[in-house]
């Protein structure tokens, strides 16, 4: 994850691996090529953020509002033939001391990831952050990254809640928490066991911690977030 500021943050969206395909008008087994004659896709591929987030509610032209303003930028932005050539070698990389260890992916590689990722230049500088128990409040984390500010890029290696709980006060959480509700795009389409039941699976950016979802199910550590399809 890349978090490249200026005077007010840029978040620089991740790149997407997605483990089936998507489409929107019709019921299929995660391939649409699956069968069909020279079909080259191999899963899980690189995908569009479209597949995953709903990159027109970002653009503010939903019904839904963000409650929090969020700038934001497509990680092919860094590799751009525009970007300035230091911006990766630059960057600073944020790792996090004392924090919970992240969870170990069974069917992964020597990477850690199902598909590695194609490798960083070495970094001008790396910052360890002290959290302890892997939370933080904003205004800790805005000063322990003070020093850094002018930095053309920040690299946090993860931002899973083991690695960083971010905490906002409560106003500010539940704007937050609310901002992010509607974010998840949906994964079209499954064959419904019955003629007009739901065929769609939605995303949830909020799936690793307790909330209640934009359908108003409510998800808590003794019941956590499933995929299903919805509403």
């Amino acid at each position: 994850m890349f978090a490249a500021f200026d005077h007010s943050g840029t978040l620089v969206l991740p790149r997407l691996l997605c483990g089936l395909e998507t489409v929107t008008n019709f019921a299929h087994s995660g391939v649409r090529c699956a069968g069909s004659k020279g079909c080259r896709m191999e899963l899980p591929y690189w995908c569009p953020a479209d597949h995953v987030l709903r990159m027109h509610y970002l653009a503010g032209v939903m019904p839904q509002k963000l409650q929090v303003p969020l700038r934001y930028a497509e990680h092919s932005l860094l590799l751009h033939r525009h970007a300035p050539p230091t911006t990766l070698s630059a960057r600073v990389d944020v790792s996090l001391d004392d924090a919970a260890p992240a969870a170990v992916c069974g069917h992964c590689g020597d990477s850690g990831y199902v598909r590695p990722r194609p490798p960083l230049p070495p970094a001008a500088r790396r910052v360890t952050i002290a959290v302890a128990g892997g939370a933080t409040t904003e205004a800790a984390l805005v000063e322990a990254l003070r020093p850094h500010a002018a930095a053309p890029l920040l690299h946090f290696a993860a931002l899973r809640p083991a690695e960083l709980q971010l905490r906002f006060p409560p106003p500010k959480q539940r704007a937050f928490e609310e901002s992010l509700k509607p974010l998840g795009g949906g994964w079209c389409c499954i064959t419904p066991p019955k003629p007009g039941a739901p065929m769609h699976f939605w995303y949830d950016a909020l799936f690793d911690q307790p909330h209640t979802d934009r359908w108003g199910k409510k998800w808590t550590a003794e019941n956590p977030w499933k995929p299903y399809p919805g509403p």
